[in-house]
């Protein structure tokens, strides 16, 4: 488990951000305060990367916009149709032509967009860790703790 203080040897090459749209912000703190403080954390633990990446989900039931920061942190916008963020998008090209091997995934819908990007990026050969306390699911404790345990899972086959 990574925290969001990025200062190992090995730190990844890329950050890549998922699913950080207005929408799914409001939805995945259900009207708390805490979505403030977590778009602070999103935005210093970007900093600590030469690449950031943001994929957000385009299909007609939710609103695509980002929150408006994640615009000003990205290097690259994408847009994906389907559940992972190596599906249907240009991720692939983009990480090859910047020479990304390892990835730090974080964002919205833990049990769902999040762990398929993650299998997904595991499976395309990318080293990936999860930061754990950047990732949120409007799904309840369970389900985000679950996603959790099986990406960790995988991290801990991958060292």
């Amino acid at each position: 488990m990574l925290s969001t203080k990025i200062n190992h040897r090995n730190a990844p090459d890329c950050l890549l951000l998922i699913d950080l749209q207005s929408s799914f912000i409001r939805e995945s703190f259900a009207g708390n305060e805490e979505w403030k403080s977590y778009c602070l954390r999103v935005q210093d633990v970007a900093k600590q990367f030469d690449h950031v990446i943001a994929v957000k989900f385009d299909v007609s039931e939710f609103s695509s916009q980002l929150a408006p920061f994640i615009e000003d942190l990205a290097d690259h916008v994408l847009v994906k149709h389907d559940v992972s963020a190596f599906s249907d998008s240009s991720l692939n090209i983009v990480f090859d032509r910047l020479g990304i091997e390892s990835v730090a995934i974080a964002g919205l819908e833990t049990n769902v967009c999040v762990l398929q990007s993650f299998l997904d990026a595991v499976d395309a050969g990318y080293d990936c860790v999860i930061l754990d306390d950047l990732c949120r699911t409007s799904c309840g404790d369970e389900a985000h703790d679950l996603a959790l345990l099986i990406m960790h899972e995988y991290e801990s086959k991958l060292v």
